[in-house]
């Protein structure tokens, strides 16, 4: 009888570090970033090979200023690229999975609750690779809504918490399989609070520091 085995290789992800913070009176947030943006792991299975998984989440980005807007719209929303890459000859095929973990979530002024961060959305869509090589980004607003592989909003997270962005990334047991997707962050167009950037900050999602990370997995359960 075939023993049931499974196989949980976690990755400590430096991928991307958001860090937003928002200037004093000028705008919403502001978005920096480390310059490593990719992380690699090999790990090496006894008896059955090895197996390496990369989160390329981009390279650098310049300062982003975030107000209310479309997910779409390249000045107000955070948009990035991510490239999954598994290399596996075990022979066994694994499913991986890659989420971002709120490190910090901290406004300067008054609180955040579920009511107000319901408005901080997010997106991962699938696309292709010529679109991820593309120099633009080609998605529409719809695809942050009914066409994302996973979408929601902060409501429920709060420091420590783990965004699941995609949970079932099918890894083939030989070879090497590459997966494409854009990420975005942006405010509601339709957030209630102060929405005019350059106005005194008042609002809890204004000058408010969000610190996430990559995290990820792969799983064998045969």
């Amino acid at each position: 009888m075939k023993k049931n085995k499974s196989i949980i290789i976690s990755i400590i992800i430096v991928a991307l570090i958001i860090i937003l913070v928002g200037g004093a009176t000028y705008a919403y947030w502001q978005w920096q970033s480390t310059n490593e943006q990719q992380t690699n792991i090999s790990v090496t299975i006894p008896g059955q090979g090895s197996i390496t998984m990369t989160i390329d989440g981009g390279g650098n980005i310049t300062t982003k200023k975030l107000a209310p807007a479309q997910c779409t719209n390249d000045t107000y929303a955070i948009q990035r690229k991510v490239k999954v890459t598994a290399s596996n000859n075990t022979g066994t095929a694994m499913t991986g999975t890659i989420g971002l973990t709120v490190a910090a979530l901290t406004p300067a002024h008054g609180s955040l609750d579920a009511a107000n961060k319901e408005y901080i959305r997010y997106a991962l869509v699938s696309t292709t690779q010529s679109e991820y090589e593309a120099a633009t980004f080609t998605k529409s607003a719809d695809a942050c809504a009914t066409g994302a592989v996973t979408s929601g909003n902060f409501s429920t997270f709060s420091a420590s918490s783990t965004i699941t962005l995609a949970n079932n990334i099918a890894i083939a047991g030989t070879g090497t399989t590459n997966a494409y997707y854009e990420l975005y962050l942006w405010i509601d167009k339709d957030y209630p609070g102060v929405t005019t950037v350059g106005t005194t900050v008042t609002d809890p999602l204004q000058d408010l520091t969000i610190n996430l990370t990559w995290t990820g997995s792969m799983t064998n359960q045969t």
